[in-house]
């Protein structure tokens, strides 16, 4: 019993951050989608393979967007952009993608639950938000390039902040 709280007492801000975005991005819509699609099979999978599962659809609305951000980020150093420290690094990407990912999954999911989506049309929705994310990635990743002052810094928080 001693142990658990003194588990719960290790646990930092950044570490139950990266949980709760873990678990409302990915996991919870995730896990909403295949019971939407077939409640059958939600129930007859195992937590771990359900989990699996739940991950699996909910990533890719999450990765594509992240991993254009990285590349980006990476052309713009490359190009010596100034104050290209207020681009942000990955933990503000991961906060930030993993934020916007939760609205749009939960987005997703009501989508498929009013229009009665399976298959196609949830894979439609998905590709649709991968497609925006991309796009307003790039928008935003443009507008930094123009002016990469204050005004168009896409940080959630400084370094100092930690």
């Amino acid at each position: 019993m001693n142990m658990s709280v003194d588990a719960i007492y290790k646990i930092t801000p950044d570490i139950a951050t990266n949980i709760g975005i873990m678990i409302f991005s990915f996991v919870c819509p995730g896990f909403l989608l295949w019971y939407l699609i077939s409640p059958e099979l939600f129930v007859a999978l195992d937590f771990l393979k359900l989990l699996v599962l739940a991950v699996a659809v909910s990533a890719p609305t999450f990765i594509v967007p992240y991993m254009l951000t990285l590349i980006c980020y990476l052309v713009m150093k490359k190009k010596n952009v100034s104050s290209i420290e207020l681009y942000g690094g990955p933990r503000n990407w991961y906060l930030r993608h993993g934020i916007n990912n939760a609205m749009n999954m939960y987005a997703i999911v009501a989508l498929s639950y009013w229009f009665g989506a399976s298959g196609g049309k949830l894979l439609l929705f998905i590709f649709i938000v991968i497609i925006v994310g991309s796009v307003f990635e790039l928008f935003k990743s443009v507008r930094f390039v123009m002016d990469p002052g204050e005004a168009n810094s896409i940080t959630l928080f400084s370094d100092s902040d930690r």
